[in-house]
């Protein structure tokens, strides 16, 4: 008889063909607002070792990737006033990205 893959889940990483896939997700996303720019912080993922940051024009996505850091804030300073804009964040280690977080959004104004 042939063996059969089994499907389970495990906390912290879960498996994908084998290979260990990175699910830790960064909580208490914040967006202030400034002139021109957002400032974004957030609570760290123990095992992350960077986040990628994202942002879209319209709430629930599509984002598009506007950098990576190492650390739990980061400043877009592409912003552009009055227009208002939807964040999230995921974060990275040597197992892969992990979920994106909850959406913020924040317009920035003069």
């Amino acid at each position: 008889p042939k063996c059969q893959p089994q499907a389970y889940q495990q906390t912290g990483a879960g498996h994908d063909g084998g290979r260990i896939v990175f699910e830790g997700t960064p909580a208490d996303l914040v967006a202030a607002p400034g002139n021109n720019t957002v400032s974004l912080s957030w609570t760290a993922v123990a095992t992350a070792t960077s986040y990628s940051v994202k942002r879209s024009l319209t709430a629930g996505g599509p984002y598009t990737t506007l950098g990576s850091t190492g650390a739990t804030s980061y400043t877009d300073v592409t912003a552009v006033n009055g227009t208002t804009y939807f964040y999230v964040v995921s974060a990275t280690n040597s197992g892969g990205q992990g979920t994106n977080s909850a959406e913020t959004s924040a317009a920035p104004a003069a």
